[in-house]
């Protein structure tokens, strides 16, 4: 079973300004979580993809022996 921290919690040392302001409007209901989401992946790498999923544990094991 997975913990999952607190959005919050983990973006602590990441208080650029930007990041704020988008996180702001998202929890303001000002833009959509999942439209976010998508702009931030279309706009990464495939590699920062993968990093990113890797660092926050969103990779499952069966996931991870398949590649």
């Amino acid at each position: 079973m997975r913990t999952m921290v607190p959005l919050a919690v983990r973006i602590i040392d990441m208080t650029g300004e930007y990041t704020m302001k988008l996180l702001d409007m998202v929890d303001e209901g000002i833009l959509d979580p999942k439209a976010v989401m998508e702009a931030c992946l279309c706009y990464m790498a495939e590699y920062q993809v993968e990093d990113m999923m890797r660092v926050n544990d969103f990779l499952f094991e069966e996931e991870e022996e398949n590649e």
